[in-house]
């Protein structure tokens, strides 16, 4: 379970997404991620294009490699796009060792409305289920 802090910075998040895109171009998820042991780090992102490929930390790409690779399409979505892989890439990139399915999540939401989304089954995949 994602930790009142993460749940708090995603708020924010939103807030700024919203006053930096009009409503139309608003991306269409934003979630918050954190790796909760050790040396405690917490991410924001958004579903947009995939990070830079030689920026992807290793255990991610690997994952992803083994769903077809980044930019595929897969399960009606690009893999590589979605918030959960942006956010995670932020922590793992940090902390190399740590596999993806360590992460916690707080559930994405449509900065638009403030729907919660689920997860798609590429990340379920990827990161396991909410």
């Amino acid at each position: 379970m994602a930790s009142i802090e993460i749940e708090e910075k995603l708020k924010w998040y939103v807030g700024i997404l919203k006053r930096k895109y009009k409503k139309n171009n608003l991306p269409a998820t934003a979630i918050g991620a954190e790796y909760l042991k050790g040396e405690r780090n917490k991410k924001t992102d958004r579903s947009g294009p995939p990070p830079d490929i030689n920026s992807f930390a290793p255990l991610l790409k690997i994952k992803l490699d083994n769903l077809g690779g980044v930019g595929t399409k897969l399960n009606n979505n690009t893999l590589g796009c979605c918030c959960e892989v942006r956010a995670a890439n932020k922590i793992l990139g940090k902390f190399q060792k740590i596999p993806p399915e360590l992460l916690v999540f707080t559930p994405a939401v449509r900065p638009r409305t403030g729907q919660v989304i689920k997860r798609c089954p590429n990340c379920i995949e990827v990161f396991g289920n909410e």
